[in-house]
């Protein structure tokens, strides 16, 4: 058998296709003939230029030849292999065959998450740097399916600057930024309705010309997906990108006098290529609209201080005494002959009762005088001046009181398998699922609020499966960011499936899986019903996870920070996780009961958030979702261990 090197290297060209070329050298003293190489990628990230298998005839000893691929991502690519399989035959004829060592292939477009801007920002810079568009005409797919999914599902890396009416449709404009260059990269959708038609036309800004063509790729490939996923929908063609361009310069143009989004936006007649403005919102220009914003910065942080000085007025209201009505003061005499009677069957000494202190005492006496809510709202003001404001010691107390109303079981029990991962017991129990229409920063997916019932108690990971726990099962480790005690990370919901059986196999059991989404939102409430399972305190977050504003753009070992009411580590942050259930929109028909949502949708849920996102995806009730196979930086999974 002859001796062969092969060598294999990529390169971004500026168009943002991957050229990835192959070296083959014959080492041995004879001549090979017939070298074929057959390129092995991921279909559903590339489309290939010309035929993956390339013949480079014969090659004389210690010559090279080379063969070249041109692969054009459909998508953001983060870390994915590609491999090929060299085949030859030897100075006797003989067929030879050898796998190429995979090679990754790295963020051929940007990183991103939403870049909080105002609309006259966005406009100016939309007039700069880079640019792209492209267009597409869809049949059977309604066009606010598309608006939702750009607006709801890609919310966490694009934020919403504006979103204008139109006639038979809606154009958006969405702002992202890049990890780590801090590039910007601006959208402008024009999605609109004609006749049995819908067009989606788009146009990409950037600062920077490396991944605009990426950036604008992976949202082609979202939408795609979407239309796929209705039965009776398909695509029928591409519009031409000077169409594109002529078509929403057009628009922009007119709807920029006004429109600040949703149901008070501009209203624009589209009548083919030509565009009428018919009604301006006159008087709003670039200083409105940062106005507006700025105005709904305070209005967010009012309702915090408003909540602050409510947590304050509660705790001081407690300190102070309270009108005892004569069942109180009946109530009060009967709790005293209590203790009084027990303290003679029971001596200190007997060793029979536990030491009982004149604080706990003092407590038990306190609370059975509680006036009830009639009663204490005779004596309470009903409303708090909005100057109210806890001074740094007086929040960090009221804050403990609401902690120690949650606070975890001593004698919780807990599971520990043979590689070390540690589960803890969760009660069976009902709660409320979902966030109120009042919630801070809730998407419209997160309701209704709907009474599941979790019959049967079930362990779940007490931390977040680590690299170490993955690397003893599956051989190997994906993640970026490395750490045996870090998350894994870059996993989709098919690898963390292949985890669990294998680990079933490994420990005789079928009992471990991923949790349902209901599960999920049950074990991180732990009792709650605020934003977080610490309260509704949105700064309070650092405590308990790993977000984007404090985890320096990357993962953390598990377990750092404050755990929840029931034991659980970074259930808000990190990374998020994969549940069982399949994404089918908000929660009018989602089972009661507990189980995971398995018919209907494509996409699998993840939960969580992660060390990427903001404070706002990081809440209990929050979802996210993406097909099975989608793999992430941010991206990991806890595992339930069935009782």
């Amino acid at each position: 058998m002859a001796d062969i090197e092969i060598k294999r290297g990529y390169e971004v060209l500026p168009d943002n296709n991957v050229r990835f070329r192959i070296r083959i050298t014959n080492t041995g003293g004879l001549a090979i003939s017939d070298v074929e190489i057959t390129l092995d990628y991921t279909k559903f990230l590339f489309d290939l230029e010309g035929n993956r298998i390339q013949n480079l005839g014969n090659i004389p000893p210690e010559k090279t030849n080379i063969a070249e691929f041109i692969l054009k991502p459909l998508g953001c690519v983060h870390k994915v292999n590609i491999e090929a399989l060299i085949s030859y035959r030897d100075a006797k004829w003989n067929r030879q065959r050898v796998d190429m060592a995979p090679k990754e292939v790295h963020c051929v477009c940007p990183f991103l998450r939403g870049k909080k801007m105002p609309k006259a920002e966005f406009l100016d810079l939309s007039k700069t740097g880079h640019s792209a568009e492209t267009g597409m005409n869809f049949r059977g797919v309604d066009a606010e399916r598309l608006v939702s999914y750009l607006v709801q599902t890609c919310r966490n890396r694009h934020y919403k600057v504006d979103d204008i009416a139109i006639d038979g449709g809606r154009m958006l404009y969405l702002a992202s930024e890049s990890i780590g260059e801090k590039a910007y990269y601006l959208l402008t959708v024009l999605i609109k309705k004609d006749g049995g038609l819908t067009q989606v036309l788009l146009k990409a800004v950037s600062d920077k010309s490396h991944g605009l063509n990426g950036f604008l790729n992976e949202t082609v490939a979202e939408l795609r997906h979407v239309v796929e996923t209705v039965q009776s929908a398909q695509e029928i063609g591409v519009v031409k990108k000077e169409q594109v361009i002529n078509i929403i310069d057009s628009v922009v143009q007119r709807s920029s006098f006004g429109g600040s989004g949703g149901d008070g936006a501009a209203s624009v007649n589209i009548e083919g290529s030509l565009v009428q403005r018919t009604e301006f919102n006159a008087g709003e220009d670039s200083m409105v609209e940062e106005e507006r914003l700025r105005g709904e910065g305070e209005e967010q942080k009012q309702q915090e201080r408003e909540q602050k000085a409510l947590l304050l007025k509660q705790h001081n209201e407690r300190q102070k005494p309270k009108p005892k009505s004569r069942k109180n003061v009946f109530m009060f005499a009967i709790v005293i002959g209590a203790l009084l009677v027990g303290f003679m069957l029971f001596p200190a000494d007997s060793g029979e009762i536990a030491d009982i202190s004149s604080t706990s005492i003092s407590e038990s006496v306190s609370e059975s005088i509680e006036p009830t809510s009639s009663q204490q709202s005779e004596v309470e003001p009903e409303s708090v001046p909005e100057s109210i404001e806890p001074t740094p010691s007086q929040q960090s107390e009221v804050e403990s009181e609401v902690s120690q109303t949650l606070a975890p079981s001593s004698n919780q029990k807990a599971s520990t398998n043979s590689i070390g991962m540690e589960f803890v017991l969760i009660p069976a129990g009902e709660f409320d699922m979902g966030s109120p229409s009042g919630e801070t920063d809730r998407y419209g997916d997160e309701g209704p609020v709907h009474k599941v019932k979790i019959s049967d108690a079930f362990y779940l990971g007490k931390y977040e499966v680590t690299q170490k726990q993955w690397r003893e099962i599956m051989g190997d480790n994906p993640s970026n960011y490395d750490g045996d005690n870090r998350p894994v990370e870059y996993v989709s919901w098919n690898d963390a499936q292949d985890f669990i059986k294998k680990l079933n196999t490994k420990e005789s059991t079928d009992k471990y899986r991923l949790p349902s989404e209901a599960e999920w939102e049950y074990a991180a409430r732990a009792g709650s019903t605020t934003r977080y399972s610490f309260g509704d305190i949105e700064s309070r977050l650092g405590e308990y996870g790993w977000y984007e504003g404090n985890s320096g753009d990357k993962t953390h070992l598990v377990g750092q920070k404050k755990p929840n009411p029931w034991g659980l580590y970074d259930m808000h942050g990190n990374v998020w996780e994969w549940t069982q259930d399949l994404y089918n929109g908000d929660y009018k028909v989602a089972p009661a009961d507990g189980s995971a949502w398995e018919s209907g949708g494509s996409s699998r849920i993840f939960r969580g958030g992660s060390w990427l996102y903001y404070a706002r995806d990081c809440r209990s009730a929050n979802r996210n979702y993406y097909i099975p196979d989608f793999r992430n930086y941010d991206l990991g999974f806890r595992l339930l261990q069935e009782t």
